[in-house]
């Protein structure tokens, strides 16, 4: 009887020190403000994101259009900052003994909760998508941010964009969870959200050239997979691929019949094809990649007119694209046009 009471004892306080290594807080001294802090694997992070209101660092606080409660959703979407006064100096944005993390730091969160394909699930909140809601099963709580383009407003609550540090062959690599996750380069002019990492939280350089039986891992993968543009998989026709040439985004086949923008976004959401469902309303980026891989090349079976994507500009109009001169317009959001969902692998 004693052994299981001792036994017993353990558990509890095995079970009272992980949940103590679990959830933590720390205050930025800038502003005094207070964040959420979640160990997930051997990386500590904030359980929200960076709200700074700093002259140093140009922002915008996304009001949802509701002025009535700017600070709860202050506390759920933190501020939106832009690129050139993010990296401008190589200023550290986060509060002291914490970084803005890396696409390969992004990448270890990704793998330890079990991969990119099922990684957006587990990071999205509970709440608030006009997509499908997350899981949150990490703490992490990725609300849906959306962003600010130079064609205007992303607030379709359909998507949350992070900043990471990485230099890219322009600008910097963003993290992008939707439907899915996959990596983009952006450059200034851009606004998206910042999601801080401590800075004794483990730190790996990857390394592309590192062998595994005789050959890179990617290689490894890549070989396997034999992914490239315009192929049919993953429930769609592949337009997209990241740098591991394992992940991507794919376009449904055809188009769905016209419809107003509201609609087009619901219908997306709502999309149950080739056995996924979790298709959505392309972002402005993510449209153009569509047109310039697939339709420039013949592929998809598009039509020479307009395509909704997910931008709103204001609360009545929202963007559309041409397929037939490429050019980026303002539409009533009562306008029926063309669409074509999409879905991250």
């Amino acid at each position: 009887m004693q052994r299981i009471y001792i036994l017993f004892t353990a558990l509890l306080l095995t079970s009272s020190i992980f949940a103590q290594n679990l959830n933590g807080e720390c205050i930025d001294e800038r502003d005094g403000r207070e964040y959420g802090t979640i160990k997930i694997g051997e990386q500590i992070w904030m359980s929200s994101n960076l709200a700074l209101k700093d002259s140093n660092f140009f922002g915008f606080q996304v009001d949802w259009f509701n002025e009535d409660n700017r600070d709860s959703l202050l506390q759920q979407y933190g501020i939106l900052y832009n690129h050139e006064t993010v990296f401008k100096r190589n200023r550290n944005i986060c509060p002291n003994n914490w970084h803005l993390p890396s696409l390969d730091e992004w990448d270890i969160l990704f793998n330890y909760v079990g991969g990119k394909e099922v990684a957006a699930d587990k990071l999205k909140s509970a709440s608030n998508w006009s997509t499908k809601n997350g899981l949150n099963q990490t703490g992490f709580n990725a609300y849906p941010g959306g962003g600010i383009v130079p064609d205007g407003m992303d607030f379709s609550k359909s998507k949350t964009i992070f900043w990471s540090s990485s230099k890219a062959a322009y600008g910097h690599g963003v993290i992008q969870i939707s439907g899915g996750i996959h990596t983009m380069n952006v450059k200034n002019s851009y606004y998206y959200s910042i999601r801080c990492l401590q800075d004794d939280s483990i730190q790996i350089e990857l390394n592309d050239s590192l062998k595994l039986g005789g050959g890179s891992y990617n290689s490894i993968i890549k070989e396997s997979r034999e992914l490239s543009i315009g192929d049919n998989y993953s429930g769609g026709i592949v337009f997209y691929l990241d740098s591991s040439g394992i992940h991507g985004l794919v376009a449904k086949k055809t188009d769905e019949a016209e419809k107003k923008w509201r609609k087009a976004v619901k219908s997306c959401r709502n999309l149950n094809y080739g056995g996924y469902t979790d298709w959505y309303l392309p972002s402005e980026d993510e449209l153009d990649i569509m047109l310039r891989e697939l339709h420039l090349n013949n592929l998809g079976s598009f039509t020479n007119d307009h395509y909704w994507n997910s931008l709103q500009v204001s609360k009545r109009t929202a963007m559309v694209q041409s397929f037939k001169t490429y050019r980026r317009v303002v539409s009533d959001k009562s306008d029926k046009q063309h669409f074509r969902a999409i879905r991250a692998f």
